[in-house]
């Protein structure tokens, strides 16, 4: 799973609050900031942010690039974000671009008559959007206008509601912001004599906090968020210092998790020990699925019974495709846009006859379909939409579970995808570890049936450790990443036991 997806996230968080800190439209245009990048300490990056008025509007434009490496692959992500707000600010549109791997994914909307409305656009294919717009929600400008209004006396404090595409396209988030009076810090150059400023925002189930640091003129000198296990931090920098080359730090093996040995192939369930470094996250809430079971709750983390997946015999299970689901898991979305001529026709090419009528078969021979589908695995691409790995099969465990779901929702399955941890016996040099992964998973009669393409899997073994699902659709794809990025870097794992047939080992 390509960790990039998830420092877009992180960096975003950070990028929002730090590029409003400190600006002050209202008496100069153009206004300009660059800042370094890091993550857990290692340069990673700069964001260049600028304001500056056009006719009775203020626009802001905020441009973020981050490199990461996995293994000997680099990989990249730029975002370009654009709003437009009235000087009192409201906000009337705005223009997001993720660039990950060289694939632009832009979004345009405008806002107003109580919705924002507007179309994704990926490699040639549009999918339009509209959401209600909740009032008294800002941006950029408006955001900005509140932290001038608070003052830095501490104990001041401002609650808001938040519209950032970069964390939510459907809705806005609760953001609140409180000063907590001055400090001394240095940053390299000295001591300087700062004023800190916590603010924090919900993104569903998950909460995150940024910590700014402002100098007596009000201009952000350092901004913090710590994404569970991944430290993000922005600093104040010259263009020249932002621009100065780096070695991109490498994300993938170092978050590798060693077990003590290996997982026998013939194994039918695992029990998984995990453990929390620090407090675990007291609302995290582990997916119960078909073959994951939680077995023991515990102060530091939690006991898991992983089974392996297994297809019933068609006499012993019927008819058991028609049960009752959330619509969200069978409904089209950016990521998924069923209305795509090209994925359309990809489906009818996935039998060459009448489709089979027992479920699991179906479910199968999309699995296969697809394993042979992507002829060329890639780790640097960032995450595709369907429609562009049915154009560009070329793509890393996150494209192989997109197209997946994609297809089984054109099948009549209702469809998501899980992420979390697989047992790999080999990585590069690495031997027995779990490395972070995403596989879809198919709703056939009451249950949500595991189905892995990236690993050639329909009946998966019991090696695969969920932490979150989601249908893909805007509100659950923020969730999703949010939900890992509180994870990553923060578990162990350790294998309690192992059942194969009747013996446990």
């Amino acid at each position: 799973m390509n960790p990039l997806r998830l420092i877009v996230i992180g960096v975003a968080c950070t990028v929002f609050w730090g590029v409003v800190a400190g600006a002050d439209p209202a008496d100069s245009f153009p206004q300009e900031r660059w800042m370094s990048v890091f993550l857990d300490g290692e340069r990673a990056g700069y964001v260049y942010a600028r304001f500056r008025c056009e006719e009775e509007r203020i626009h802001t434009h905020t441009l973020t690039r981050a490199e990461v490496r996995r293994g000997a692959v680099s990989v990249a992500m730029e975002t370009e974000s654009e709003t437009w707000e009235t000087f009192d600010g409201r906000p009337l549109a705005f223009r997001y671009t993720l660039t990950m791997a060289g694939q632009p994914m832009v979004y345009t909307a405008t806002i107003g008559d109580g919705a924002v409305a507007g179309r994704s656009l990926q490699g040639g294919v549009e999918y339009a959007f509209s959401y209600p717009w909740t009032e008294g929600a800002v941006m950029v400008w408006g955001m900005e206008r509140a932290l001038r209004g608070l003052g830095t006396e501490p104990g001041a404090k401002a609650e808001l509601t938040v519209y950032s595409p970069e964390l939510r396209l459907d809705r806005p988030v609760p953001a609140r912001i409180v000063a907590e009076g001055e400090e001394v810090r240095d940053l390299g150059d000295g001591p300087e004599q700062l004023t800190r400023v916590r603010t924090s925002l919900r993104v569903g189930a998950s909460s995150f906090e940024t910590i700014n640091w402002l100098d007596a003129a009000g201009e952000l000198r350092l901004s913090e968020t710590d994404m569970g296990g991944m430290r993000v931090r922005l600093k104040a920098a010259t263009q020249g210092e932002a621009l100065a080359a780096y070695l991109p730090p490498e994300l993938f093996e170092t978050r590798l998790l060693h077990l003590d040995g290996p997982i026998s192939e013939g194994a039918d369930s695992v029990d998984f020990r995990i453990r929390f470094r620090g407090a675990p996250p007291h609302d995290f809430d582990w997916p119960r699925t078909r073959v994951q079971r939680v077995l023991e709750g515990m102060d530091d983390g939690v006991r898991l019974r992983i089974s392996r997946s297994r297809f019933p015999v068609a006499s012993a299970h019927g008819v058991v495709d028609g049960a009752e689901t959330d619509a969200r898991y069978l409904e089209s979305n950016p990521y998924l846009n069923l209305d795509d001529p090209v994925l359309r026709v990809l489906a009818e090419e996935v039998f060459a006859s009448d489709p089979p009528s027992d479920p699991f078969e179906r479910a199968d021979g999309l699995r296969r379909f697809v394993s042979g589908h992507i002829a060329e695995p890639g780790l640097d691409v960032g995450f595709a939409t369907a429609s562009e790995v049915a154009r560009n099969p070329v793509g890393d465990c996150t494209e192989y579970a997109v197209l997946l779901a994609a297809l089984g929702r054109l099948h009549g399955f209702p469809t998501r995808v899980a992420a979390g941890l697989v047992y790999l016996s080999e990585f590069g040099e690495h031997r027995d570890v779990m490395g972070y992964h995403m596989w879809t998973q198919f709703r056939i009669g009451e249950a949500w049936w595991d189905l892995d393409a990236a690993l050639h899997e329909s009946e998966p073994a019991p090696t695969r450790i969920a932490f979150a699902t989601a249908s893909l659709g805007e509100a659950s794809m923020a969730e999703l990443n949010l939900s890992l990025l509180r994870l990553i870097g923060r578990v162990r794992v350790a294998v309690e036991a192992v059942a194969e047939g009747r013996q446990t080992f």
